[in-house]
């Protein structure tokens, strides 16, 4: 496995309009999406392996979703609202509960659209993503977030 390196990012400002949040070479693939709770999970390999097992990307309350299974390096961006405005999509209501992320791989942009997005290593085992285990905080670590956590 070859070692990647992740900038950690905090809203990192591309432009006036894109905040980035999370960035990496590493491959992801959409893991795991719980309808109920609206939650969805990308996750890559970790580039700390002996420490933690997987990074996971993970959306809370998803309310529009257009990305393939599986991306080839990533980086998810805050969408302003001029940047919304531009979407195609009949969904444009902006709250502070309804955010667009822009999520590209390589050439290609996609959209989700959620209250908040946390990348964090985790040390969940197996096909379950860390929502579906008894993972005690312990058992991760935060590299960025579009919610100010301090």
């Amino acid at each position: 496995m070859a070692v990647v390196s992740i900038q950690f990012i905090s809203l990192r400002k591309l432009n006036e309009e894109v905040m980035l949040i999370y960035e990496s070479e590493q491959k992801f693939e959409l893991w795991d999406y719980m309808d109920g709770h609206r939650v969805l999970v990308l996750r890559g390999e970790s580039d700390i392996p002996d420490t933690f097992k997987y990074i996971e990307i993970e959306f809370l309350d998803v309310f529009y979703l257009n990305i393939p299974t599986s991306l080839a390096g990533i980086s998810v961006s805050k969408m302003s609202d001029i940047e919304i405005q531009k979407l195609r999509i009949g969904f444009h209501k902006k709250s502070v509960y309804n955010n667009f992320f822009i999520i590209q791989s390589g050439e290609k942009q996609f959209v989700v659209g959620a209250m908040s997005v946390s990348a964090y290593y985790t040390k969940a085992e197996g096909a379950l993503s860390s929502i579906r285990q008894n993972i005690n905080m312990s058992d991760l670590k935060i590299i960025a977030s579009s919610v100010d956590i301090r």
